[in-house]
């Protein structure tokens, strides 16, 4: 089984919510072979929109809306 791990705490692996999945994981280690992979947000170099519109020239009228 692969799972994806995202780790969006800004206390990157100091994190308690990152702890508990690493105790649950773990758990699920115990009866099945699992491969795990961690993206730890804080770390990934994203940036904000800047509303330079170039995803709406690449895909016109699907640009995402978030509300």
């Amino acid at each position: 089984m692969d799972v994806l791990i995202i780790n969006g705490s800004p206390k990157g692996a100091k994190s308690n919510s990152l702890k508990l999945t690493e105790a649950f994981l773990q758990g699920m280690k115990e009866t099945s072979t699992v491969h795990s992979e961690t993206l730890t947000i804080s770390k990934l170099d994203i940036k904000p929109c800047i509303g330079c519109f170039h995803c709406w020239k690449e895909t016109p009228w699907k640009m995402l809306h978030f509300r």
